[in-house]
């Protein structure tokens, strides 16, 4: 089981199944008789993606599906019809390109907005952002790039509301590499803009796990050793604010209490994250 995505009562993931279509979305759901699951059959190949591939948000499922080995992939939307039964609705074409192999990718979905990063190969750390029109079809909408010099990598996105998250790393350099965080926001013309800009400390780590999440004016970023929470000022300045340390990857930051996996156990943490300035240490 791989790319597990959660929200309330709902799971959904699917199964790797090296080079063989076709790819199952699983979608477990709890009601008032208990847990239950059904199957849906998402089109595209299935080959050895890595990342977060699956998100879930009221009642809709996104999946990254790669339709062949170098071309760009779809976003398939599923959603769940009043009969309770989840089925495919809709697949929208991307301009992201599926890497060959083991190279992670990254979809988040809330509300009518879903994104997509991009690791490597064309572009330079491209996301691809999709929304449905007045009518209900899905198309991308805007291709965000990162930095126009060198190559970069999208190692981590998260989404809140119309507030993107993209963390960027230079590829082709040693470590620590050069790694920037973008906070985009959507205007009201359907254009994406930056509002706020940071360069992340980065590690020695040749590959290291990194997460971010919002919980605007916040945002968490982890890096396998640390992870940092800054805070967006009204003029745009992304501030830290505080440091836990020992942290190996962030799973969420929701109103000051954070969810992560630790250095030594990788078990999950729960913690709670002043809103000022200092460091915290997980023993």
């Amino acid at each position: 089981i791989r790319e597990i995505a959660i929200d309330g009562d709902v799971i959904a993931h699917y199964l790797a199944r090296p080079f063989s279509p076709p790819r199952t979305l699983f979608v477990h759901e709890r009601t008032a008789a208990g847990w239950s699951y059904q199957e849906v059959s998402i089109p595209g190949v299935e080959n050895l993606r890595l990342g977060e591939l699956v998100d879930v948000d009221d009642g809709r499922a996104v999946v990254v599906a790669p339709q062949a080995w170098w071309p760009p992939v779809d976003l398939v939307i599923v959603e769940r019809n009043p009969a309770g039964v989840w089925e495919v609705v809709d697949v929208a074409s991307t301009d992201i390109v599926a890497p060959y192999i083991d190279y992670a990718m990254q979809v988040v979905l809330d509300g009518d907005i879903a994104a997509i990063g991009q690791f490597q190969l064309a572009g330079t750390g491209r996301v691809a952002v999709c929304e449905p029109d007045a009518s209900g079809s899905w198309s991308q909408t805007a291709l965000l790039d990162g930095p126009t010099e060198n190559e970069w990598a999208v190692d981590a996105i998260a989404l809140e509301g119309e507030v993107l998250a993209v963390l960027r790393t230079r590829l082709g350099v040693p470590a620590p590499r050069p790694t920037v965080l973008q906070l985009y926001e959507r205007r009201p013309n359907g254009a994406w803009s930056v509002i706020g800009r940071r360069p992340i400390t980065s590690t020695q780590d040749a590959n290291p796990e990194w997460a971010v999440d919002l919980d605007l004016p916040r945002v968490a970023v982890s890096n396998n050793e640390e992870a940092n929470v800054f805070l967006r000022t009204p003029t745009g300045d992304l501030v830290l604010e505080h440091t836990v340390t020992g942290l190996l990857r962030i799973i969420g930051l929701v109103d000051g209490r954070m969810a992560g996996k630790t250095l030594e156990s990788r078990a999950a943490h729960f913690i709670e994250v002043p809103q000022s300035p200092g460091v915290t240490a997980l023993c």
